[in-house]
């Protein structure tokens, strides 16, 4: 195998190997340490601290919320007195001047409360006698700092443009918030997981603004101005036959997801015949066909759609009811759809797969205000995406939660 290997050493550029004896090092290098694996192992088990599991209680936190790790108890081979460092910041070797390091730990547990910058941290727990030390075993030492995810809308489509007018596929994004999203380090999917378009530094989207992601940015502003917030190239198309859409935010939290279709209820004039689809209002739940249309001419890149209506908007970000995302989440067998009634409501709840068929509807009279919990049963149900609704005193609001296997 190394000799099927080694022309091809030269020539690789990124594996930081300048030469056939650096290559042959190392080759070298690797057969010692198998012929070694044994040894070592067994000395490890014999002189250092037994390995240990590392927990915690979520994957995102809030800025300054505690952070709390807890950790086996574990004990050294030769009776030794130990303690556990810590180590946590944005490196993942712990190396540069974000790191924090907490020696001489005697407990099992820790609660970080220093956090406040929005990022990806990691951690890492140590056990040491004075003279041996130990990782402990955890398979998940990363986890995210935001102050929350705020809700994008995915808001016009063009998946098949007609012949004669052809700026390629685009995507247009809608923020319904009042203040503008930072989406560095978002990424867009269709259904392949290879086709992923990740939205580059500083990319930043104005409140109850637009941002078009165009598979072809030079196709795209022959046909359409050039003031157009746009953002590409996407590197990939959509199908004509409809397939499913998926935003992210940089944590992996699911942010908005359709599977769009060329077949009722979908508008069919979109694919080929030159008009795009608009959904009906930036306030509907997007993965129903019934709320899409057929546009005017071809479309309205950054900019209200032109079948807009008002009349179909239902209040999403409402004062008077807050939806709080499930837990856990993703999940296998069931989930928490936890909300709260600033009064005493009649509430209805739905949950919709991700074609749109609705699968679950509860009705609760005369519900108090306060906080008030759904247990979502799904041993029965398909892993994927699903979409869920709370309304309640003529409001409406909407999340997301995933089944997985």
């Amino acid at each position: 195998l190394c000799n099927v290997i080694e022309p091809s050493v030269l020539e690789d550029v990124t594996d930081n190997i300048p030469d056939i004896e650096t290559w042959n090092t190392n080759i070298e290098q690797n057969k010692d340490f198998i012929t070694d694996r044994y040894a070592l192992l067994i000395n490890q088990m014999n002189n250092y601290p037994y390995s240990f599991q590392v927990r915690r209680l979520s994957d995102y936190y809030l800025p300054n919320e505690q952070i709390q790790l807890f950790w086996n108890s574990t004990s050294d081979p030769n009776g030794d007195d130990i303690s556990y460092n810590l180590y946590y910041g944005r490196d993942l070797t712990f190396q540069d001047s974000t790191t924090t390091t907490i020696q001489g730990i005697t407990d099992t547990s820790y609660t970080i409360t220093d956090l406040s910058i929005e990022a990806k941290y990691y951690i890492r727990v140590e056990v040491t006698d004075n003279s041996n030390t130990v990782p402990g075993f955890d398979t998940y030492n990363q986890f995210f700092v935001s102050p929350g995810i705020p809700d994008i809308v995915i808001n016009e489509i063009n998946y098949n443009s007609s012949n004669e007018i052809n700026p390629e596929d685009w995507v247009e994004f809608y923020n319904p918030n009042d203040t503008a999203v930072n989406l560095s380090g978002w990424y867009f999917r269709d259904e392949n997981n290879q086709h992923t378009f990740g939205f580059p530094e500083g990319t930043i989207i104005e409140p109850k603004g637009y941002k078009v992601l165009c598979k072809d940015t030079s196709m795209f502003l022959i046909i359409f101005s050039d003031t157009i917030p746009i953002i590409g190239n996407m590197g990939f198309g959509l199908k004509s036959s409809g397939e499913l859409l998926r935003l992210y935010h940089y944590t992996g939290y699911l942010v908005d997801s359709l599977v769009y279709d060329n077949d009722f209820p979908w508008p069919t004039e979109p694919n080929g015949e030159g008009p795009t689809l608009e959904l009906l209002n930036p306030g509907l739940e997007n993965a129903i066909g019934y709320n899409w249309n057929a546009s005017v001419n071809y479309g309205t890149p950054g900019k209200q759609n032109s079948t807009y209506s008002p009349d179909s908007y239902t209040e999403i970000f409402s004062n008077s009811l807050l939806l709080n995302q499930n837990f856990p989440n993703p999940f296998t067998d069931y989930t928490n759809i936890s909300y709260e009634l600033k009064k005493t409501s009649d509430v209805q709840l739905k949950i919709y797969n991700l074609y749109g068929n609705l699968i679950v509807e509860e009705f609760f009279n005369k519900q108090p205000a306060g906080r008030h919990t759904y247990i979502w049963i799904t041993r029965n149900l398909k892993p994927g995406i699903y979409h869920y609704l709370i309304i309640a005193d003529s409001k409406t609001v909407k999340s997301r939660s995933a089944i997985k296997k």
